[in-house]
């Protein structure tokens, strides 16, 4: 027995969870539905360091692509200082 409060999400969420050979791809494409809006939640809470990296580094992702070696190196110069 499943209780869920989202029950068309959820539902969609099970049946790529259960198949006997689930594709990554088509649950980061349920994901990709909903990221903004659970990111919009998040922005009622407290921003920490740590959260805030991770949004950047996930942004930095649509971009990596297009940016010079220069932009490369110079963010992994940043992430190592960081520690």
């Amino acid at each position: 027995m499943l209780e869920v409060k989202d029950k068309n999400l959820s539902a969609v969420k099970c049946q790529l969870a259960i198949q006997p050979a689930p594709r990554r791809s088509a649950l980061e494409q349920e994901w990709a539905r909903y990221k903004y809006p659970v990111l919009e939640h998040a922005l009622a809470q407290e921003i920490s360091p740590g959260h805030a990296e991770n949004t950047a580094l996930h942004i930095w992702g649509y971009f990596r692509d297009q940016a010079s070696e220069q932009e490369k190196t110079g963010l992994i110069q940043k992430q190592f200082n960081s520690f």
